[in-house]
């Protein structure tokens, strides 16, 4: 993930606690210039709050965050604080822009002068933000739009603004909490174009929170997995990809000979093939005729499983296979420990009836 020399921002051993509960353990990370990093983990992994102490909004329990080398955390241990950090951290402040989950716009104002607050927020002279008023809107397609109350926005324009907002100031680094949350997929991809648009043309380093793999593909260079707090993987897509073994092969044949399938793939799956490292690691016939292979190759089913098959005289109507998507990357990683797949409910209630543990029926 580092490029050539000091990355952009390094986290080492972080955590954050509030009280007895954990929200972040010991996650370490490094963010290069001009990298895109998506923080990928379910909802109340601890994303948000990583987000806040990267933005140096709340102290960190432990560990230490840099930028360009220079400490910017704070510890709630610490009383006091050297004049070069506190000079370390506002430049880093100012170096970040934020959009944060929900709006934060006032909806009795423009979009101008949204900007003109955000303007002064940031000391900028007024010479300064005549030029940029025009650039920041045309770049995210509201320069029409300027002097209408942001009450009147849609959800997406709203969002868009947002982005001209934390842009405004020309930020070294953008930082975003789940940007497209609640939006149309329509709004969805515009905002997703705005952003590699701007990626394009300001250079800007993103870090990007979300719980949706499709965003994280889209987006993102680097993308970190944390799950109850923790970081449990991180890498490329494609790394990440081809970090989880596996794929799947679905076939179709003729309801005829359809038990004979569902037999042999048992044997394969009990025995393998012979001469052949291929695994059939599950299989299940979601309809009739159709079956859904887990194994440990997708190209190996390919070249192994299918002639098998077929020399049963059985022919195969329809085929697909397809390797580990960042989907199943996801549920692999940040599946909650605790939890049960809903195909493995109607089982645990029979067995509790049998032990005569049924649920208890309300009134």
């Amino acid at each position: 993930m580092q490029k050539n020399g000091t990355p952009l921002i390094r986290l080492s051993h972080v955590s954050k606690q509030y009280g007895s509960f954990e929200a972040v353990t010991d996650v370490s990370f490094d963010i290069s210039e001009g990298e895109s990093v998506g923080i990928v983990g379910p909802n109340g992994a601890g994303k948000t709050t990583l987000l806040r102490m990267l933005c140096a909004l709340v102290p960190v329990s432990s560990g230490l965050i840099e930028y360009c080398g220079q400490g910017v955390s704070y510890s709630e241990k610490r009383t006091t604080r050297g004049q070069n950090r506190v000079s370390n951290l506002l430049e880093f402040r100012r170096a970040i822009g934020f959009v944060p989950q929900t709006t934060t716009l006032d909806d009795k104002l423009t979009a101008q002068e949204n900007l003109q607050l955000q303007a002064r927020l940031y000391h900028m002279h007024t010479r300064e933000t005549a030029a940029e008023f025009t650039r920041i809107l045309n770049l995210v397609g509201l320069s029409d739009f300027a002097s209408r109350p942001v009450e009147t926005y849609s959800g997406g324009m709203k969002r868009r603004l947002e982005l001209a907002r934390a842009l405004f100031h020309r930020p070294r680094i953008l930082i975003l909490d789940e940007p497209t949350l609640g939006l149309d997929p329509v709004a969805r991809h515009e905002i997703w174009d705005y952003l590699h648009q701007m990626q394009q043309t300001e250079k800007t380093t993103l870090l990007i929170t979300t719980n949706t793999m499709e965003e994280a593909e889209r987006l993102c260079d680097h993308i970190v997995i944390i799950n109850h707090g923790r970081l449990v993987t991180q890498g490329t897509p494609r790394e990440l990809q081809q970090r989880l073994p596996g794929g799947l092969m679905i076939l179709h044949v003729d309801l005829s000979d359809a038990k004979d399938v569902e037999v042999f793939l048992s044997q394969v799956q009990k025995s393998g093939i012979p001469q052949s490292s291929l695994q059939l690691l599950e299989f299940e016939q979601e309809d009739p005729g159709s079956f859904h292979c887990k194994v440990s190759s997708a190209e190996d089913a390919i070249r192994v499983l299918v002639p098998a098959i077929q020399s049963l005289g059985i022919k195969i109507s329809a085929l697909q296979c397809q390797s580990p998507t960042l989907d199943d990357v996801f549920l692999h990683f940040a599946r909650p420990i605790d939890s049960v797949p809903f195909s493995q409910v109607a089982a645990l209630r029979k067995i509790m009836e049998t032990l005569g543990l049924s649920p208890r029926e309300e009134a």
